[in-house]
């Protein structure tokens, strides 16, 4: 179970079950869209979830982003984990040119208390 983000409270769904997936692709396919099945194993019928019939499309599959073994130590130095889809194997090397922004945060104290009115 997992818990629902503050748009979806006000819609009144405080809780939803999560499903985590894995899928293996050959990397020299594309991907343009994805759906779902889902067997919760206990005699129901599977459920299909496509987003009606549409599926959920991908724009670009040639770098696909993995959130989930991306990792950070408490410097916040990432390892990032990606795939990419290499279109001509052998001829061209396939690279990744990654651009990072630091952002920074600054926290200010106000010198006197705030004094509502």
């Amino acid at each position: 179970v997992a818990f629902a983000s503050f748009l979806s409270n006000i819609k009144g769904i405080s809780t939803f079950t999560k499903y985590l997936f894995t899928v293996q692709a050959p990397l020299n396919a594309s991907i343009s869209k994805f759906w779902f099945v889902v067997n919760e194993n206990n005699g129901s019928d599977q459920t299909v979830v496509d987003n009606n019939g549409t599926g959920y499309t991908i724009d670009q599959d040639m770098v696909l982003y993995d959130p989930v073994r991306t990792q950070h130590d408490e410097d916040f130095n990432y390892n990032f984990v990606v795939a990419v889809r290499h279109l001509v194997p052998l001829l061209m090397p396939a690279f990744l040119i990654l651009s990072v922004y630091r952002f920074e945060m600054t926290v200010v104290t106000p010198p006197c208390p705030l004094i509502p009115g």
